[in-house]
């Protein structure tokens, strides 16, 4: 049951009961799922298979632009801790003004801890 990851948001509610998103391979969810169903029998499974880029979860709540944004700066080093990159290049690279950019960023940075905020509490 190794590559099994357990994929935000998740909850437990009175009506829906227990909701749990995972991702891996189909083999090893397919014994979580039996294991599940031994120490916690469930009274429904529903299963939705999902490829790669189709998950739900945080992209969800980006824009495409904003993913775009997003993927650039982590593939330039933006957030390493000993970074030079800095916003006025990477507005160069992306065709886009400095500020706009750091407007694109703080709105993707303020989302995802947001939602991380969430699933701490």
């Amino acid at each position: 049951m190794s590559n099994i990851h357990v994929q935000p948001p998740y909850g437990i509610d009175a009506e829906r009961g227990m909701e749990l998103r995972l991702s891996g391979h189909s083999k090893s969810i397919r014994r979580f799922l039996a294991l599940l169903r031994v120490i916690l029998p469930p009274d429904k499974v529903s299963v939705q298979s999902l490829r790669r880029g189709e998950r739900n979860g945080w992209s969800d709540t980006l824009t495409k632009r904003q993913r775009e944004v997003l993927s650039h700066a982590v593939r330039r080093g933006y957030y390493e801790p000993d970074s030079n990159v800095t916003l006025r290049e990477m507005a160069e690279e992306l065709g886009m003004a400095r500020s706009t950019l750091g407007e694109h960023l703080q709105r993707v940075e303020q989302e995802i801890m947001s939602l991380v905020a969430d699933d701490l509490n």
